[in-house]
């Protein structure tokens, strides 16, 4: 039971693959794609690891695409993803923790996410470690900046 609408299968354990599949259904290369099916491929591969996945899965989750909108459940696949390294998840998680939106709100984690996805090219992220340090004290940027000295890709 684990194949989509086209009957192709869900190799398990084959996050490459899964990851892939997720990219060709979100970006409309397979015709008669769906959200859904595009959100089941992101979650197989995210399960078995895979960081972009497990970004794209976050964002089908925030955005309510494929799957029921939860900020909840995008922060904790976003935080998997910036776990492991993931620029772009690491800024998203940065910005739910600036708004506390499905995470309790915490502008010295944001802001570590936020230096981490800046240093990682994410534009986003930059804009939120702006906005973050406008609204903390030196010490709050400074234990930020500790833990972001501390932090080590899982």
């Amino acid at each position: 039971a684990h194949e989509d609408s086209h009957g192709h299968p869900h190799p398990q354990g084959h996050a490459e693959a899964q990851a892939a599949m997720a990219t060709l259904y979100s970006d409309g290369k397979i015709s008669g794609q769906t959200a859904q099916e595009s959100a089941q491929w992101a979650r197989s591969a995210a399960e078995s690891g895979n960081a972009e996945a497990a970004y794209r899965y976050g964002v089908a989750c925030l955005e309510g695409k494929g799957v029921k909108k939860d900020a909840h459940e995008a922060g904790r696949w976003f935080r998997a993803a910036a776990d492991n390294g993931h620029a772009g998840a690491q800024g998203r998680l940065a910005i739910l923790y600036l708004e506390g939106n499905g995470v309790t709100q915490d502008y010295v984690l944001g802001h570590m996410w936020a230096n981490l996805g800046s240093a990682g090219g994410d534009d986003a992220a930059a804009k939120a470690r702006d906005r973050l340090t406008s609204l903390m004290t030196r010490e709050q940027v400074a234990q930020a900046q500790d833990l972001v000295r501390a932090w080590k890709p899982k």
